[in-house]
This record gives C-alpha cells, sequence and structure tokens, in this order.
C-alpha cells in the first residue's frame, strides 16, 4: 500500500506488530514521508513517521470470519446421514436398516 492512499479512518495492519490499528489523521511531511497519527484496539493513541520503506508493511485490514458455510452442502448432508446411520445402533438396532 503507497503511504499516500493512507485516509483518515481506515483500518489498518503493520503498524502495531500484532494488532490492526485505526487511522485517526494523516499529516504529509515531505515527498515519501508522512506522520500517522492511529488508535490501537485498547483506545490508546499513537503516532508513526512512514516513508517508502515502510510501504510493503502496510496493509488495509480485511474482516475474516473464522469459519465459513461455503462448503458443498449435497456432501454435508450425505456426511450427516452416514453419522446418523453409524450412530443409530446407540438407540435402535434396528433403525439403521428400517428408516
Amino acid at each position: 500500500m503507497r503511504i499516500e492512499e493512507i485516509t483518515s479512518g481506515s483500518s489498518l495492519t503493520g503498524l502495531e506488530p500484532s494488532a490492526v490499528a485505526t487511522v485517526i489523521a494523516v499529516v504529509p511531511i515531505a515527498d515519501g514521508a508522512v506522520r500517522v497519527i492511529y488508535q490501537t484496539p485498547d483506545g490508546t493513541l499513537k503516532e508513526r513517521l512512514l516513508g517508502r520503506a515502510d510501504e510493503e508493511n502496510i496493509a488495509v485490514a480485511t474482516t475474516e470470519r473464522p469459519w465459513s458455510f461455503d462448503g458443498d452442502g449435497e456432501a454435508f448432508k450425505l456426511t450427516v446421514e452416514a453419522k446418523r446411520i453409524d450412530l443409530a445402533f446407540l438407540f435402535d438396532p434396528m433403525m439403521a436398516v428400517h428408516t
């Protein structure tokens, strides 16, 4: 990400080692240098000078879910039915063959 593309209100990774920071203000200092004032997730305000060398470490933070439901639905139903048949003996020994 280029430092000219950093705007206030954006969430960035790379400003803090292991956290997503929200940019409060961007102050241009010179060609290829900006002063970024940002807020960490715990509410602390910090500032950092960024130059061209820092561009490769800064990226826009994306929100991702730790899980998703984008798998094949038919394969899921087949697996659930197989597991139901596998566990049927716990309730009725004849359930797997007469349903």
